[in-house]
Protein backbone atom coordinates (compact mmCIF):
# COMPACT_ATOMS: atom_id res chain seq x y z
CA UNK A 1 0.00 0.00 0.00
CA UNK A 2 2.84 2.38 0.87
CA UNK A 3 4.52 1.67 -2.47
CA UNK A 4 1.28 2.47 -4.33
CA UNK A 5 1.01 5.83 -2.51
CA UNK A 6 4.67 6.48 -3.25
CA UNK A 7 4.18 5.76 -6.98
CA UNK A 8 1.03 7.93 -7.13
CA UNK A 9 2.86 10.79 -5.37
CA UNK A 10 5.81 10.43 -7.75
CA UNK A 11 3.53 10.46 -10.81
CA UNK A 12 1.72 13.57 -9.50
CA UNK A 13 5.04 15.31 -8.94
CA UNK A 14 6.24 14.51 -12.46
CA UNK A 15 2.96 15.65 -14.01
CA UNK A 16 2.94 18.91 -12.02
CA UNK A 17 6.57 19.64 -12.91
CA UNK A 18 5.84 19.12 -16.57
CA UNK A 19 3.57 22.19 -16.48
CA UNK A 20 6.32 24.47 -15.17
CA UNK A 21 6.98 27.07 -17.85
CA UNK A 22 10.27 26.68 -19.66
CA UNK A 23 9.33 29.19 -22.34
CA UNK A 24 12.00 31.69 -23.16
CA UNK A 25 11.30 35.38 -23.75
CA UNK A 26 11.40 36.44 -27.39
CA UNK A 27 13.29 39.70 -27.77
CA UNK A 28 12.43 41.86 -30.80
CA UNK A 29 14.96 44.55 -31.72
CA UNK A 30 13.94 48.20 -31.45
CA UNK A 31 14.01 48.53 -35.24
CA UNK A 32 12.18 45.24 -35.86
CA UNK A 33 15.02 43.71 -37.89
CA UNK A 34 15.76 40.63 -35.78
CA UNK A 35 14.55 38.52 -32.89
CA UNK A 36 16.19 36.13 -30.45
CA UNK A 37 15.08 34.27 -27.31
CA UNK A 38 16.50 34.64 -23.80
CA UNK A 39 15.74 32.56 -20.68
CA UNK A 40 14.60 35.76 -18.87
CA UNK A 41 14.08 39.43 -19.74
CA UNK A 42 17.35 40.84 -21.14
CA UNK A 43 18.88 44.25 -20.52
CA UNK A 44 19.62 46.57 -23.47
CA UNK A 45 22.63 48.87 -23.49
CA UNK A 46 23.44 51.37 -26.24
CA UNK A 47 26.95 52.60 -26.86
CA UNK A 48 29.35 53.85 -29.47
CA UNK A 49 32.48 51.81 -29.99
CA UNK A 50 35.56 53.68 -31.14
CA UNK A 51 37.46 50.96 -32.96
CA UNK A 52 40.23 53.32 -34.00
CA UNK A 53 39.09 53.21 -37.62
CA UNK A 54 35.58 54.58 -37.33
CA UNK A 55 33.12 54.97 -34.44
CA UNK A 56 30.47 52.28 -34.67
CA UNK A 57 27.02 52.35 -33.09
CA UNK A 58 26.39 49.15 -31.18
CA UNK A 59 23.75 47.72 -28.91
CA UNK A 60 24.31 45.04 -26.34
CA UNK A 61 21.36 42.87 -25.38
CA UNK A 62 22.27 40.66 -22.45
CA UNK A 63 20.95 38.48 -19.72
CA UNK A 64 23.35 37.75 -16.87
CA UNK A 65 22.04 34.75 -14.98
CA UNK A 66 22.90 35.93 -11.46
CA UNK A 67 20.66 34.26 -8.88
CA UNK A 68 18.68 32.03 -11.25
CA UNK A 69 19.58 28.39 -11.92
CA UNK A 70 21.09 28.00 -15.36
CA UNK A 71 23.85 26.05 -17.06
CA UNK A 72 25.27 29.30 -18.42
CA UNK A 73 26.48 32.51 -16.82
CA UNK A 74 25.58 35.04 -19.51
CA UNK A 75 23.65 35.27 -22.79
CA UNK A 76 24.57 38.18 -25.06
CA UNK A 77 23.81 39.57 -28.47
CA UNK A 78 25.76 42.55 -29.75
CA UNK A 79 24.94 44.17 -33.04
CA UNK A 80 26.96 46.88 -34.72
CA UNK A 81 26.17 48.88 -37.82
CA UNK A 82 29.11 49.76 -40.06
CA UNK A 83 29.11 52.12 -43.04
CA UNK A 84 28.64 50.21 -46.32
CA UNK A 85 31.91 51.69 -47.54
CA UNK A 86 33.83 49.93 -44.72
CA UNK A 87 32.33 46.45 -44.79
CA UNK A 88 29.41 44.63 -46.36
CA UNK A 89 28.55 40.94 -46.79
CA UNK A 90 28.40 41.61 -50.54
CA UNK A 91 32.14 42.39 -50.62
CA UNK A 92 34.67 39.84 -51.88
CA UNK A 93 35.14 36.82 -49.62
CA UNK A 94 38.74 37.83 -48.89
CA UNK A 95 37.55 41.15 -47.41
CA UNK A 96 34.73 39.69 -45.29
CA UNK A 97 37.02 36.87 -44.08
CA UNK A 98 39.61 39.41 -42.93
CA UNK A 99 36.92 41.46 -41.19
CA UNK A 100 35.53 38.44 -39.32
CA UNK A 101 39.03 37.24 -38.42
CA UNK A 102 39.80 40.66 -36.90
CA UNK A 103 36.58 40.50 -34.85
CA UNK A 104 37.58 37.05 -33.51
CA UNK A 105 41.09 38.10 -32.51
CA UNK A 106 39.82 41.31 -30.94
CA UNK A 107 37.42 39.25 -28.80
CA UNK A 108 40.23 36.85 -27.84
CA UNK A 109 42.42 39.77 -26.75
CA UNK A 110 39.57 41.45 -24.80
CA UNK A 111 38.84 38.33 -22.73
CA UNK A 112 42.53 37.37 -22.56
CA UNK A 113 41.47 33.96 -23.78
CA UNK A 114 42.50 31.12 -26.01
CA UNK A 115 40.78 30.11 -29.24
CA UNK A 116 39.83 26.41 -29.16
CA UNK A 117 38.12 26.23 -32.56
CA UNK A 118 36.85 28.35 -35.43
CA UNK A 119 34.25 26.94 -37.81
CA UNK A 120 33.12 28.71 -40.98
CA UNK A 121 29.31 28.90 -41.01
CA UNK A 122 26.60 30.80 -42.82
CA UNK A 123 23.37 32.43 -41.78
CA UNK A 124 21.26 32.06 -44.89
CA UNK A 125 23.83 33.19 -47.49
CA UNK A 126 25.64 35.57 -45.13
CA UNK A 127 29.18 34.81 -43.89
CA UNK A 128 29.75 33.80 -40.29
CA UNK A 129 31.91 31.93 -37.82
CA UNK A 130 31.32 29.71 -34.78
CA UNK A 131 34.13 30.13 -32.27
CA UNK A 132 34.95 28.40 -28.98
CA UNK A 133 37.20 30.21 -26.51
CA UNK A 134 38.43 29.42 -23.02
CA UNK A 135 39.45 32.12 -20.57
CA UNK A 136 40.17 32.69 -16.92
CA UNK A 137 41.14 29.05 -16.46
CA UNK A 138 37.56 27.89 -15.91
CA UNK A 139 35.27 29.67 -18.38
CA UNK A 140 34.17 28.90 -21.92
CA UNK A 141 32.80 31.37 -24.45
CA UNK A 142 30.74 30.08 -27.36
CA UNK A 143 30.29 32.75 -30.00
CA UNK A 144 28.62 32.95 -33.39
CA UNK A 145 29.18 35.98 -35.58
CA UNK A 146 27.35 36.89 -38.77
CA UNK A 147 27.85 39.74 -41.21
CA UNK A 148 24.44 40.61 -42.68
CA UNK A 149 24.94 43.37 -45.22
CA UNK A 150 26.76 46.00 -43.12
CA UNK A 151 25.50 44.84 -39.72
CA UNK A 152 27.59 42.53 -37.55
CA UNK A 153 25.73 40.22 -35.15
CA UNK A 154 27.68 38.61 -32.28
CA UNK A 155 25.85 35.95 -30.25
CA UNK A 156 27.77 34.96 -27.13
CA UNK A 157 27.27 32.56 -24.25
CA UNK A 158 29.61 32.33 -21.28
CA UNK A 159 29.58 29.18 -19.18
CA UNK A 160 31.80 27.08 -16.97
CA UNK A 161 34.11 24.82 -19.02
CA UNK A 162 32.34 21.78 -17.55
CA UNK A 163 29.00 23.01 -19.01
CA UNK A 164 30.33 23.75 -22.49
CA UNK A 165 28.01 22.48 -25.25
CA UNK A 166 24.90 22.34 -23.03
CA UNK A 167 21.50 22.35 -24.78
CA UNK A 168 20.69 25.97 -23.84
CA UNK A 169 23.59 27.17 -25.99
CA UNK A 170 22.06 25.73 -29.15
CA UNK A 171 18.59 26.89 -28.08
CA UNK A 172 19.89 30.47 -27.83
CA UNK A 173 21.82 30.31 -31.11
CA UNK A 174 19.00 28.66 -33.08
CA UNK A 175 16.42 31.20 -31.85
CA UNK A 176 18.21 34.04 -33.67
CA UNK A 177 16.35 35.24 -36.74
CA UNK A 178 16.86 38.20 -39.05
CA UNK A 179 13.49 39.58 -40.13
CA UNK A 180 13.40 40.42 -43.83
CA UNK A 181 10.61 42.95 -43.51
CA UNK A 182 11.07 44.95 -40.30
CA UNK A 183 8.29 44.50 -37.79
CA UNK A 184 6.54 47.66 -36.65
CA UNK A 185 8.02 49.11 -33.43
CA UNK A 186 6.01 48.58 -30.22
CA UNK A 187 3.19 51.05 -29.49
CA UNK A 188 3.73 53.84 -26.97
CA UNK A 189 3.69 52.57 -23.44
CA UNK A 190 5.39 49.32 -24.43
CA UNK A 191 9.05 48.89 -23.70
CA UNK A 192 11.27 49.77 -26.66
CA UNK A 193 14.36 47.68 -26.96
Amino acid sequence: MKSVKYVVALVCLVVCCSFVSTDWIVFLSHDGTFKISFPHEPEVLKHIVDSGVIPTKSRLVKYDVGKFKDENQSYQLIYSDYPDSIVNSDFKTRITDTFLKNIIFTERDMIKGRIISIEEIKYRDFPGRHIHFTFGGKNALNMKIFLVHSRLYMLKIVCDITNDNNPAIEQFFSSFEVIDKPVKAPAKGKKAR
